[in-house]
């Protein structure tokens, strides 16, 4: 269910020249569009406890400094959850007022969803606290408890998980906090019927928030660029050249 890279010097500068440029452009095609910001890995979010059931209430630690580069008032940073299968990149998912998009829960190759409090409110587009000062961070304050009781059975399938926090901008994100999750089915569960628990594993495969997929699309067309450049230079030639908010039920969905 869906709802969101002998020559003479000149020579060499020249082709070292076009081998950045190449190398960019692979990268830029396998990461984010030019001119967008990369998203930072902030590190592995800390869940406590570390398993329980649909209704168990569970809170989140961001490590270091939880602070998104600018605030809200000044800046429009703003603070998201989120919970999306293992094989989506968290640096990937865009957001709008409802959260990650495209909203959808019941199929798991498709789940896009915030977290939701222990009172059913879905945690997204929240604002920090005032930075100190212009230009300085804005810290992430009131991160509340949260659980899956908002779900009812079917809604919240079995797989693996990646839940997190991320500071957006525009709705894309600036710095995620991450951390894998493995959800399972039981029938003795209430109200969704599922048990959960955190994977010992990190979360976004990289600082930057670029997939190792990504990362190495971008190698290898880097790779393919400056082949195809040496290979030409070869041949003979004749002449030279990136608070919570109140969410509808799923139900009203």
């Amino acid at each position: 269910m869906t709802f969101a890279v002998p020559r003479s010097p000149g020579r060499r500068c020249a082709g070292a020249s076009v081998v950045a440029a190449a190398l960019a452009a692979a990268l830029t095609l396998g990461g984010s569009p030019a001119g967008a910001q990369e998203a930072r890995n902030g590190g592995r979010l800390q869940v406590s406890p570390t398993e329980g059931g649909s209704s168990t209430p569970f809170e989140v630690d961001i490590p270091g400094r939880p602070e998104c580069p600018g605030d809200s008032p000044d800046d429009g940073y703003r603070v998201n959850s989120y919970m999306v299968p293992a094989s989506v990149d968290p640096a990937t998912i865009t957001y709008d007022g409802l959260g990650p998009a495209p909203a959808s829960f019941g199929t798991y190759e498709t789940f896009r969803e915030p977290l939701f409090d222990t009172n059913t409110n879905s945690f997204v587009s929240a604002q920090t606290a005032d930075a100190e000062a212009p230009d300085e961070p804005g810290p992430i304050i009131n991160l509340p408890a949260f659980s899956f009781g908002v779900y009812q059975p079917g809604d919240l399938p079995p797989g693996r998980y990646h839940i997190g926090i991320a500071c957006t901008l525009l709705n894309e994100v600036v710095t995620v906090w991450d951390t894998g999750l493995v959800v399972s089915e039981t029938a003795t569960d209430e109200p969704a019927q599922v048990r959960w628990r955190v994977l010992d594993v990190e979360g976004p495969t990289s600082s930057t928030g670029l997939s190792t997929s990504a990362l190495l699309a971008g190698a290898g067309a880097g790779a393919v660029a400056l082949a195809v450049l040496v290979q030409r230079t070869r041949r003979p030639r004749a002449d030279s050249r990136s608070q919570p908010t109140p969410r509808p039920s799923l139900e009203d969905r």
